[in-house]
C-alpha cells in the first residue's frame, strides 16, 4: 500500500502536467507551522452578563472579573483544569476551574481601587435599605455582608430579598434576629430542595404546643 501511494503522488496530474508531491513542497510545506506542544483541550463555551457582584457563573460556582466590566456580556471558557473569560474575543479573565456550588473565586486585583465602592452599589446601600423593613432584617443582611471574605460576595444574597417573586423571604420585624437570619441566609440561587432542607435544619419545629402556637403565629404576621 505505501508503494502504491507513492506512485499515485509522483504521478503527474493529466490537468495540471505536474505530480501532487510536487504540488505540496511548493505551496503546502512552505506554510507548515510546527503542532502545538500542549495536547488539544475540550471546551465548554457558555455566554453570560457579569453581576453587580463582578462575578459571573459557571456551574454554579462565582468567578470574579475586573469590575470595570460589570454588566457587560461575556463569555466563558471552561476546561477541566481552568476557567476563562472572555469580552469581544479578549480574554479579561483566568480562573483555576472549582466546581464547589455556590463559592465564590475572586482575584484581589479584580476588586474596586482602595476598596471603594462601584456604582451606586455597596453594602451600606443594602443595609440602608433592610432598616426600611425593619432593626432584624437590616442586623440580617449585614450578617450576609460580614459573613464572606469580600462583601461584595453577599450581594446576591442580599439582592434575594429585593425581589420579592421568589417568595423566598418575607422580612418580619417582629421576628428575633437569629429567626430572621435563619431565613434569609439561604442564598436565592439554591436549588429549591436544597432551600427546603435548609430552612427545616435552620428552622426545626418547636416540640412543645405552647412553641408550636407561638410559631404560627409568628408565621401569620409575617404573611
Amino acid at each position: 500500500m505505501r508503494s502504491l501511494l507513492d506512485e499515485l503522488n509522483d504521478r503527474p496530474m493529466s490537468h495540471l502536467g505536474r505530480s501532487r508531491r510536487e504540488l505540496h513542497e511548493e505551496l503546502d510545506r512552505p506554510v507548515l507551522r510546527p503542532l502545538s506542544g500542549r495536547p488539544f483541550e475540550i471546551a465548554e463555551w457558555k455566554r453570560v452578563r457579569i453581576h453587580i457582584d463582578y462575578h459571573v457563573a459557571f456551574a454554579r460556582h462565582y468567578y470574579s472579573v475586573p469590575y470595570g466590566f460589570i454588566s457587560r456580556q461575556v463569555e466563558v471558557r471552561a476546561t477541566a483544569q481552568t476557567i476563562g473569560v472572555f469580552l469581544k474575543g479578549g480574554q479579561i479573565a483566568s480562573h483555576v476551574r472549582d466546581d464547589e456550588p455556590s463559592f465564590y473565586s475572586t482575584l484581589p486585583a479584580h476588586r474596586p481601587e482602595a476598596l471603594q465602592a462601584y456604582l451606586s452599589w455597596n453594602p451600606e446601600r443594602f443595609i440602608r435599605w433592610a432598616e426600611k423593613a425593619g432593626p432584624a432584617t437590616a442586623e440580617s443582611v449585614n450578617r450576609i455582608m460580614t459573613g464572606r471574605a469580600h462583601p461584595e460576595q453577599g450581594y446576591r444574597a442580599s439582592l434575594g430579598l429585593m425581589r420579592e417573586k421568589t417568595g423566598d423571604v418575607i422580612p418580619c420585624p417582629s421576628i428575633s434576629p437569629k429567626r430572621n437570619v435563619a431565613a434569609i441566609a439561604i442564598p436565592p440561587h439554591f436549588p429549591k430542595r436544597n432551600r427546603e432542607r435548609a430552612r427545616r435544619e435552620s428552622n426545626p419545629q418547636p416540640a412543645d404546643p405552647k412553641s408550636a402556637a407561638l410559631s404560627i403565629e409568628l408565621r401569620a404576621r409575617c404573611h
